[in-house]
């Protein structure tokens, strides 16, 4: 039976209950069950870091962009590029959740032959976040670092054009006690994020984004209109987009910047790009953890006040496992079995 408690309406929904419904959602739109398991896993891995946006709030529209044949669910990969630790390969227009998932393991294996691996995947479509995939790997010994190439969602103060995209990464790497677990954008925030400021009817600090005359805005209605965001630490977030850019859609041969489908000729608009290396490689992976805990020491020595990258993940994941559920809103679960019950 589902618990509910209210002001906000929201359900407690046990662990294997979302697991089941998320699997039915991609089996009832067509994705085979060796592809749905791998999405499944990325969904759920995003829930229970509990930030409220890029999760499972995101997979009924994912669901829709099959069922509009929008996004295909079971792609067929061409390898682009093979070379030693390199492979590059066209994703299908498929859900970025899956491609990315392929090129992780993809780099992985290419780790494990040459120390270090790289592949890329153009032609793909929104990956959710880049956490579900770089603790993935680091729970199977590997350092990998993860990003997205974007369209859209990227300008800089006192221009009012869309330049690039807001281009996320994340990277992990677990200690004895915790895990590094790291996801940013590009940006100060998210289409998520914003969104979800929007719903709560909250002001945003208008270094934020601009509205579309490109003025500072504090409403984030105004910057999800003009899809103006602005870059963490102006330049630098600039310039650190650009590098995402350069590692996945410029060398992986995707679509650039916000190219259209006329120059592009790709569907998909997202490149996703995964660099593993092989820790074993260098030292054993204990070793690895323990030099990681004693950086994390240091830093706590220093101020046991500061924050370590992934430390709320790590406790909102212990919350929802020791509770045996998620809480997720009505509205949402209403939204989901609403979708199970179409064909």
């Amino acid at each position: 039976m589902l618990k509910y408690h209210c002001e906000v309406c929201r359900v407690n929904i046990p662990i294997a209950d979302l697991e089941h419904r998320i699997k039915a959602l991609l089996l009832n739109v067509g994705v085979n069950a060796e592809n749905t398991e791998k999405v499944t896993d990325v969904y759920m891995r995003a829930s229970y870091r509990e930030v409220g946006h890029h999760d499972i709030h995101d997979l009924l529209s994912r669901i829709g962009q099959i069922k509009e044949k929008a996004i295909k669910p079971n792609p067929v990969y061409k390898l682009l590029t093979d070379f030693g630790g390199i492979q590059c390969y066209d994703g299908d227009n498929a859900l970025g959740e899956l491609n990315s998932y392929f090129i992780t393991e993809k780099s992985m294996e290419l780790a494990e032959l040459h120390g270090i691996g790289y592949c890329t995947i153009r032609n793909s479509n929104h990956f959710l976040a880049a956490a579900p995939f770089v603790e993935m790997a680091d729970e199977k010994g590997f350092l990998t670092i993860v990003m997205s190439k974007s369209p859209g969602g990227l300008s800089l103060p006192g221009v009012d054009k869309n330049l690039t995209g807001n281009n996320p990464f994340g990277y992990a790497a677990g200690y004895n006690d915790g895990k590094l677990l790291f996801d940013i954008c590009c940006a100060y925030s998210s289409f998520g994020k914003m969104q979800a400021m929007k719903d709560e009817g909250q002001l945003v600090p208008e270094y934020w984004g601009n509205d579309r005359n490109g003025q500072p805005s504090t409403k984030p209605e105004e910057i999800l209109e003009s899809g103006l965001y602005m870059p963490i630490g102006e330049h630098k977030g600039f310039g650190i987009a650009l590098l995402v850019e350069l590692l996945s859609s410029v060398l992986g041969d995707g679509v650039l910047l916000n190219q259209e489908l006329k120059d592009s000729e790709m569907k998909g608009k997202y490149t996703q790009s995964a660099l593993s290396i092989d820790i074993k490689k260098i030292m054993t992976v204990d070793k690895f953890k323990d030099r990681v805990q004693q950086m994390v020491d240091i830093l706590r020595g220093i101020d046991p006040k500061i924050y370590i990258p992934g430390q709320r993940s790590i406790q909102a994941k212990a919350k929802i496992d020791e509770l045996g559920y998620f809480q997720i809103s009505d509205d949402l679960i209403g939204k989901m079995d609403l979708a199970l019950s179409e064909n």
